[in-house]
């Protein structure tokens, strides 16, 4: 299975940069992993809502140029449907067994995703109906992804 990992800006912090890395070469024995960092859009702290709308839509032209057509596009957002390991591990192999290899997880910024965004999504997923920093969200959903694809 190819696995692409979309993320809106870079990661700094040297503690989930050293976790994505150790589970980035973890996952590595059972997919192929391809990591996408999208440049995050700077906003004023009050900006009006149609800057922020024309920010958020930058940042999908981004994430959007990075998936192909052929991908089973998976968006991480609160509001999304909560599985719980094994239904992740049954869901990542039942696309397998339909032909959809190459599956891309979207993770939004700080300002959210845009409506493009979610209009191209083949499913929304939530790890946590809290609200985690987008970067911690990458690491957990790393470490379930080794637990689902190893599992198969």
């Amino acid at each position: 299975m190819n696995i692409t990992i979309i993320t809106v800006g870079e990661v700094k912090e040297q503690f989930f940069v050293d976790d994505i890395k150790e589970y980035g070469n973890r996952l590595g024995q059972y997919c192929d992993l391809n990591e996408i960092e999208v440049a995050e859009e700077e906003v004023r702290e009050n900006c009006s809502q149609g800057d922020l709308l024309r920010a958020k839509d930058q940042e999908a032209k981004r994430i959007l140029s990075e998936i192909s057509d052929q991908m089973y596009v998976i968006v991480l957002r609160g509001d999304g449907y909560q599985l719980s390991s094994d239904e992740l591990a049954m869901n990542l192999e039942n696309l397998e067994k339909r032909g959809r290899k190459d599956v891309a997880f979207v993770i939004g910024g700080s300002l959210g995703l845009s409506d493009m965004v979610m209009m191209r999504a083949d499913f929304v997923l939530s790890i946590s109906k809290m609200t985690l920093h987008h970067h911690l969200m990458k690491v957990v959903l790393m470490e379930q992804l080794m637990g689902s694809l190893g599992a198969q």
